[in-house]
């Protein structure tokens, strides 16, 4: 409504304040996992797996798993982790100690979008 209205302070405050309450960005860190296999099946237990492994972590959040916004692309399938943390060397600590060998794995740090 206020985007309606212009009045973009009242957006940004109602935006801060349900960014802030859901803990995302800027008040937190957020890190993307993405696989990628030849089935759906494979795609998610994978994907099933390792966000079980991660629940354990402390001080992390995990969404997830969930199939990617594109989860089929080129016969391929993707599932996704979303993992939330405020210290950002937590979510690097994951990427370089816990990603899977198995399969292929991307991961983006700080995206600029969830899709």
């Amino acid at each position: 409504k206020s985007v309606q209205k212009d009045d973009w302070s009242g957006f940004y405050e109602a935006e801060i304040t349900a960014r802030e309450r859901y803990n995302f960005p800027p008040f937190t860190h957020l890190l993307i996992l993405k696989n990628d296999y030849a089935s759906r099946k494979a795609a998610q237990e994978s994907a099933a797996k390792f966000a079980a492994e991660l629940s354990k972590t402390a001080n992390i959040e995990v969404l997830g798993p969930t199939a990617a916004f594109h989860e089929r692309t080129r016969g391929r399938f993707h599932w996704q982790i979303i993992v939330k943390a405020s210290n950002r060397s937590k979510l690097q600590a994951i990427v370089k100690e816990k990603l899977p060998t198995s399969g292929k794995w991307q991961f983006e740090l700080d995206p600029a979008s969830l899709l």
